[in-house]
C-alpha cells in the first residue's frame, strides 16, 4: 500500500506573498491552468481531494464553489457553516487529515492537496506526511499581506522548469519533496 501523505500547492511572488484581503494580486492563467491540472483528474479516475481553509473557500468565485472535479473540505471552526452538500466540512487539520487518508485508504480519493490559507500551509509543512510542495513561483513582488512560509531544509527542490512568461510576468513551476 502507498504511504499515506499529502501535497501542498501554492503560488508566491519572490517575497513568499501569497494574497492581501482574499484575493490573489496577480493575474496568471497558466497558474491557475497548472492548478486545475494538479488538482482535478480527467474522467473515469478517481477524484483528489482540495483541502482548504474557510477563508480560502470563501475567497473563491461563487460559481467555482465546490472546485468542481475534485473532493472539497473546508477546515473551519464554525460548526454552523453552510456549505454545498457534498462538501465536507471538517473542525480541525488532523480530523480533516484523518478523513481524507481513510478515503484514500477506501481508494474513494487518489491525492490529497493543501489548497490554503497561510495557517493550514504553515501546519502542513511541519507535517512528516507532507511530501511534495507544488509551488510556482512568480518572479515578481507584489503588495500582499499574507505569505507563505519559508521552505527550509527538511524539503529538497527537486525540480524545476525554465523560466516562462506570461504577459511580461516571469514565473516558474517548481515541486519540493521532503528529505
Amino acid at each position: 500500500m502507498k504511504s499515506r501523505g499529502f501535497s501542498v500547492i501554492v503560488a508566491t511572488d519572490l517575497a513568499n506573498g501569497i494574497g492581501k484581503e482574499n484575493t490573489i494580486p496577480w493575474y496568471l492563467p497558466p497558474d491557475m491552468a497548472f492548478f486545475k491540472q494538479m488538482t482535478r483528474v480527467s474522467s473515469g479516475q478517481r477524484p483528489h481531494l482540495v483541502l482548504m481553509g474557510r477563508r480560502t473557500w470563501e475567497s473563491l468565485p461563487v460559481e467555482y464553489r465546490p472546485l468542481p472535479g475534485r473532493v472539497n473540505c473546508v477546515l473551519s471552526r464554525d460548526s454552523q457553516l453552510s456549505v454545498p452538500k457534498g462538501v465536507l466540512v471538517e473542525h480541525s487539520m488532523d480530523s480533516a487529515l484523518e478523513h481524507a487518508f481513510i478515503m484514500q485508504d477506501n481508494r474513494d480519493v487518489d491525492q490529497i492537496f493543501i489548497i490554503g490559507g497561510r495557517a493550514l500551509y504553515v501546519a502542513a509543512l511541519e507535517r512528516s506526511d507532507c511530501h511534495t510542495i507544488y509551488r510556482t513561483l512568480i518572479h515578481d513582488t507584489f503588495d500582499c499581506s499574507v505569505f507563505f512560509p519559508m521552505i527550509d531544509a527538511r524539503y529538497c527542490l527537486e525540480d524545476e522548469s525554465d523560466m516562462l512568461d506570461y504577459n511580461g510576468l516571469s514565473y516558474q513551476f517548481q515541486r519540493y519533496r521532503r528529505g
